[in-house]
Parts: C-alpha cells; structure tokens; sequence
C-alpha cells in the first residue's frame, strides 16, 4: 500500500471536501431562492443563470491571464536595456 503525503494528500482531501460541500451550497442557495420566490419554477429560472456565470467567469479569468502575460512580454522587451 502506497501512502501519499504533502501536496497530493491535501488536493485529495479538498476535493473530497468540496464534493459534498459545493452541491449542498447550491441546493442551499436553490432552496433560498425558492423560500423568496414562493415558486419553484422562479427559483429554477434565476438559478439556470448559474451555468452562465461559470462560463463568464472562467472566460474573464482566461482573458486576463493572456492579457497579463502579453503585459510582461512586452515589459521584459523594455527592460533589456540599462534604464530598467
């Protein structure tokens, strides 16, 4: 039996963790929403814009990471030079 420690012990852990704990959040939130509501069906409609929001918010965490990597390239371009 192979024991894994460090790093790869904390990942498993956490995601074990966030397994239960994320769909348990969104029923939560699911069930909030219906108590405000008074509806199921407006409860699903406002949370079928949860699929949209991870998209968004992936993308934007995508958009920045080239755009910062583009900001160090051409910073790294200027600075080879003596004034840097």
């Amino acid at each position: 039996m192979t024991v894994w420690g460090g790093q790869f012990e904390q990942l498993e852990s956490a995601t074990r963790r966030l397994q239960i704990v994320v769909p348990l959040t969104l029923l939560l939130i699911f069930g909030i929403l219906t108590a405000t509501f008074g509806s199921v069906r407006h409860a699903a409609l406002v949370f079928s814009g949860v699929p949209l929001a991870w998209t968004g918010g992936v993308l934007a965490l995508v958009a920045r990471a080239s755009c910062s990597r583009s900001r160090r390239a051409s910073a790294s371009s200027r600075c080879r030079g003596s004034r840097c």
